[in-house]
This record gives structure tokens, sequence and C-alpha cells, in this order.
């Protein structure tokens, strides 16, 4: 298995061949209506910070963990059907060296949110170690239900807001 940044071209490859509950996923959380327009959307998501993960010279996945707020993290991957030939190596990475170093430099959340029916990223996302948390009703466009997941430290208690405890133990 190889990681590198993730191209445009690896974006777009991958894009091009990923798994049709990954396009629904996708198409339910997007603007786009177009594979193509949904491609450039890709593309300018994950080119900057996301990374292209592959076996030989066939790319299979693209992902990425994203702060969007202040320790919180958030999971993103989209893949061809040759993924099971790299979930074993790349659950090792993604454990190793993307979340533990986070969580080891103060995140105290990471989140994923799945279409209610894409049940092959769900075993993944709880293989990461992230749980179910709440069914998400009409969260896409055309009113799909998601799951929510996260994973969440124990103990963790926020600065007081108006003198009250922002945590309870």
């Amino acid at each position: 298995m190889w990681v590198e940044a993730a191209t445009p071209e690896l974006i777009r490859r991958v894009a091009g061949t990923m798994r049709e509950s990954d396009l629904r996923e996708l198409f339910a959380l997007s603007w786009n209506d177009t594979p193509a327009e949904l491609t450039a959307a890709l593309v300018d998501r994950y080119a900057p910070a996301g990374l292209a993960v592959g076996a030989g010279s066939e790319p299979i996945a693209i992902g990425a963990v994203v702060q969007h707020r202040p320790r919180v993290l958030t999971l993103g991957l989209f893949a061809t059907n040759a993924f099971g030939t790299i979930a074993a190596p790349l659950s090792r990475f993604v454990k190793r060296q993307l979340l533990a170093p986070a969580i080891a430099d103060g995140a105290h959340r990471i989140e994923a949110a799945s279409w209610a029916l894409h049940t092959a990223a769900h075993r993944w996302i709880e293989f990461l170690g992230l749980r179910r948390e709440a069914v998400c009703q009409k969260f896409g466009k055309h009113g799909e239900d998601f799951i929510q997941f996260a994973w969440v430290k124990d103990n963790v208690c926020a600065t007081r807001v108006r003198d009250r405890p922002a945590c309870r133990h």
C-alpha cells in the first residue's frame, strides 16, 4: 500500500470509479448533481489536504482528517471497489499516523457522518474506534438519513460558562 498527497489527477481517477455507495453518499451531501460537478468539488475539497491511497499503480481511496472546529476532527473518505485490498493496512495507518497523534495533540472528538444504507463504510468507521451516536433524519439533500459516528475522549472538561461546570463527572 502507498500513501501520498492527493493530487487532482489521483482524485479524478478515484472519483471516476468510486463505489456506488460512496457516490450516493457524496451526492446526498453536495450541491452537485452530475458526476463531473461532483468530481470538481472533490478536487477542490481534497487536493489541499487530502491523502491518496493505493496499491501498485492503482489509486484506491482518497481521504482526509480535517479539523473543522477546535480539537474536533472530521473523517472523510471515498474509494473504489478495490477498497478491501487496502482496508487493513489503511486502518492501521489511520489509527497510528493520523488519529493517535491528533489525540496526543489534544483532540477530544473525532466524527464522521455516513449515509444510513452505506453499511460497508459503517463497519470501517467502527473499526477505527468511532461509535454510532445518532441517526440524523433527512440529513441529505433528498431527505436521506445519515448516521453520525464519533469517538469522544473521556473526562474532558472545557472552561466554565457563566459559572456553571462545562461537564459533569
